[in-house]
């Protein structure tokens, strides 16, 4: 004849299931939030930007998307100090979508729809601006995120660029 599980073990046994079924959820929120993060793609054939009269084509490997505003003077002129390394250029767009020529060599004034600026905003989670995001090339035409989306405090804007 089968015993019946006294009541001490069973309560323990609930208590472990509850721990273990929170414990799952949590892992597979925090894996999920993790994986949306690390594979986030551009593809600037879908996605496109203007650049001055024609279309931005990327040639280098690796690019940093600085999303600004250009009614913000701070926000301009921060990038208009910034030194910015031949490896790895600046394409800055605009939400206002302003299209401005460029000053420096490395710096690409960029300005979409705004539709596109809208999944560009939704697909990097870009919450305030200026925001920075730096993509690097998987293939001819499709870059991958390589850094977290960073904003740029306001305090920043008055002290050094990039």
């Amino acid at each position: 004849m089968i015993k019946p599980l006294g009541r001490a073990c069973a309560s323990r046994l609930s208590i472990l299931s509850t721990f273990f079924a929170v414990f799952f959820v949590a892992c597979a929120y925090f894996y999920f939030q993790y994986s949306y993060t690390k594979l986030v793609n551009v593809n600037f054939d879908e996605w496109v930007l203007y650049q001055g009269e024609g279309i931005f084509t990327p040639s280098s490997d690796r690019y940093t998307l600085y999303f600004y505003n250009s009614q913000s003077k701070e926000q301009k002129e921060w990038l208009e100090r910034a030194s910015i390394p031949s490896e790895k250029p600046v394409v800055a767009i605009d939400i206002y979508q302003y299209k401005e020529p460029s000053t420096q060599e490395n710096l690409i004034f960029a300005s979409a729809g705004i539709n596109t600026i809208l999944h560009y905003i939704h697909r990097f989670k870009i919450t305030e601006l200026p925001a920075v995001v730096e993509i690097e090339r998987k293939s001819v035409h499709l870059y991958r995120q390589s850094a977290k989306t960073r904003v740029i405090p306001a305090r920043l804007l008055k002290e050094r660029p990039l």
